[in-house]
């Protein structure tokens, strides 16, 4: 189908050639599940602070787009977004049993779980984990993923180098 991988959406985790700023590679990417908005919307702060982008999967196996982009030979370290709910133990000890760069004389993938009991948890998490001090902070209702969208290029693209986080909250907006 139009715009999916391995049935999984990959426009907001859409990213072509190895992930990282450009010039560069990274040596971090982000990964949410592409099946929900909640997840990865609030992970691009933290594939932001690590000058990266966040990759979709499916939530019970790693996707070949994510695997692929893991595999680049750069890639030391994944943060994956939520519990095992949302992406599972399975898709982390795929991505442990691989050997940066595919290369088994190099070390394994290191994988850092965030994630809480859910979307405000996980939100609240990876904010704590890349919050810089600013007197902003973007706020977006959590049930519905067009606010959250329209706030998320003001904190990903924002000229100072303390890019408000984007904050989920349980409500509406009126």
């Amino acid at each position: 189908a139009p715009g999916l991988t391995d049935g999984v959406p990959h426009a907001a985790g859409c990213v072509d050639g190895p992930v990282g700023t450009a010039g560069s590679h990274a040596t971090h990417v982000v990964l949410s599940r592409g099946k929900d908005f909640t997840d990865a919307l609030a992970a691009n702060y933290l594939a932001k602070q690590k000058k990266t982008g966040t990759l979709l999967t499916k939530p019970t196996t790693l996707s070949t787009a994510a695997r692929a982009q893991i595999l680049n030979g750069f890639v030391t370290t994944v943060y994956i977004t939520g519990q095992t709910g949302a992406v599972s133990q399975a898709v982390q000890d795929q991505i442990e049993a691989l050997h940066v760069g595919n290369d088994a004389t190099k070390p394994f993938i290191t994988v850092h779980r965030l994630g809480g009991a859910g979307r405000y948890e996980t939100n609240q998490i990876l904010n704590e984990k890349t919050f810089v001090s600013s007197g902003t902070v973007l706020l977006a209702p959590g049930q519905g993923f067009p606010h959250s969208l329209a706030l998320d290029p003001s904190a990903l693209h924002a000229t100072s180098p303390t890019n408000p986080p984007l904050r989920h909250y349980p409500g509406r907006c009126t």
